[in-house]
C-alpha cells in the first residue's frame, strides 16, 4: 500500500480521506473563487492549505483544483431543477462566482475585497 492510500487529506465535513478512489478538491477554483460547499464536490478543509508545503503535500496525493466551468454546470444543475429549491442556498452558491464575473468584466474590485 503506498501514502496515496492513507486518509491523510483534511475534508471540509471534518473527516479525513484519500484521493485515490474519489476525487478531492481545493476549496478554491483555478482562479482562487471559493468553491461553494453545497454542491456534492468533496473538498478539502480550507485552513489545511494554509500551509503552502501542506498543500503541495495534497495535490502530490491526487487533490485537485476544480475548474470553473464544473462549478458553473453544477450549479447550473442543481437549480434548473423542475422540483423544490431551498431558496436559502439560491443566493450564497453563486455570489462568489457573480462576484468575480462582475469584478472581471469591469476592473473593479469586490466589495467583499477589503
Amino acid at each position: 500500500m503506498s501514502i496515496k492510500h492513507l486518509p491523510l487529506i483534511p475534508l471540509s465535513n471534518g473527516g479525513l480521506s484519500s484521493a485515490v478512489s474519489k476525487d478531492i478538491f481545493f476549496p478554491y477554483d483555478e482562479n482562487n473563487i471559493p468553491v461553494p460547499t453545497d454542491l456534492s464536490l468533496i473538498l478539502v478543509e480550507p485552513l489545511s492549505i494554509k500551509n503552502v508545503a501542506r498543500k503541495s503535500l495534497f495535490e502530490a496525493l491526487g487533490v485537485k483544483n476544480c475548474k470553473p466551468e464544473v462549478v458553473v454546470d453544477l450549479i447550473t444543475r442543481r437549480y434548473d431543477r423542475s422540483c423544490c429549491v431551498d431558496l436559502r442556498n439560491c443566493i450564497s452558491s453563486p455570489l462568489p462566482l457573480l462576484e468575480s464575473s462582475a469584478k472581471r468584466e469591469s476592473g473593479y474590485p469586490n466589495l467583499s475585497d477589503g
